[in-house]
């Protein structure tokens, strides 16, 4: 593991440029919202037995890449520790490598160096795809800081998270009805449409030809909701419905539903699959006739 420190108590003009128009260049991204990422991959690493680093590399809607996260060290000369924040870096990525150029300004979260507690700095990183494998160096604005730290060490990517927000066409198979329940019938294969609209750990979603707007959950990157279908005459319907991710465009998961009315219970569940519906735009496609909120989903056991 290569590691080392040059300091030095003057800086050029040049260089004072250089991090002025790399912070312009790299932070011209700030302007892009979270609600255009389509992905994010998330990593870790820990590195010199005393630092570590986390970040998470987003993808946008327009294929760009950009990338917020956190570097932690310890300064071996001062013991000070340094934590250096950024957000949407700059990332560049192929099939073999991956790298990256952030900005921030570091804090010497304990301690001081030479009696300053931050700095401007420019972080780059250059991994390899393959191996994982990393090497970064950071360069400091502050003369009293250290000009350069460099170091490597191997990544661990913890995660990867898709942005479900957009028009998808779903597909309902496989369905199963619990035995003794011979008088409920399963759901018939069918297809229709979902619209998600996802946010943070929570979510939206509109089905086939209802206007009501269903809440859910999301935990990485399994979508959880819930349908409650109440009849005049007191029967009811509810249906609880989990979809993975597994890319930008796919994915799959499982229905249950448990019927009840006033002598009977029965309960059953189906596979269901989605594509998202690139060819229309992220606004809400699904027809306009409210159905109390399951469209085909209900009415595909209202046939008792």
């Amino acid at each position: 593991m290569n590691f080392f420190f040059v300091r030095k108590k003057t800086i050029s003009t040049f260089m004072i440029l250089y991090f002025i128009v790399q912070i312009i260049i790299i932070n011209n991204g700030f302007c892009y919202a979270d609600d255009e990422v389509v992905s994010k991959e998330y990593w870790e690493s820990s590195f010199d037995g005393i630092g570590k680093g986390e970040w998470v590399i987003k993808a946008y809607k327009d294929g760009s890449l950009k990338v917020d996260g956190k570097w932690q060290y310890t300064d071996i000369i001062s013991s000070s520790i340094i934590l250096c924040p950024f957000r949407n870096g700059s990332v560049k990525k192929n099939d073999t490598t991956t790298s990256f150029e952030a900005t921030g300004i570091a804090i010497a979260i304990q301690g001081n160096i030479n009696g300053t507690a931050n700095s401007a700095f420019l972080l780059k990183v250059n991994m390899d795809n393959r191996t994982q494998y990393f090497t970064y160096i950071i360069s400091f604005i502050d003369i009293s800081w250290p000009t350069n730290h460099v170091s490597d060490s191997i990544a661990i990517k913890v995660k990867q998270t898709y942005n479900a927000t957009g028009n998808w066409n779903y597909t309902i198979s496989d369905s199963w009805v619990n035995s003794g329940s011979n008088t409920c019938p399963s759901y018939e294969p069918e297809s229709g449409k979902l619209y998600f609209e996802s946010k943070n750990d929570e979510f939206i979603v509109t089905m086939d030809d209802s206007e009501t707007e269903v809440n859910g959950t999301i935990d990485i990157n399994k979508y959880s909701f819930s349908l409650y279908d109440p009849y005049e005459n007191g029967d009811n319907i509810n249906v609880d419905i989990e979809i993975t991710l597994e890319s930008q465009t796919s994915g799959k998961g499982n229905i249950s539903w448990i019927y009840e009315d006033e002598n009977n219970s029965c309960n059953g569940g189906s596979n269901i699959t989605i594509q998202k519906n690139l060819t229309s735009n992220s606004n809400k496609s699904v027809n306009k006739n409210d159905d109390g909120g399951g469209g085909c989903f209900i009415r595909s056991i209202r046939k008792f």
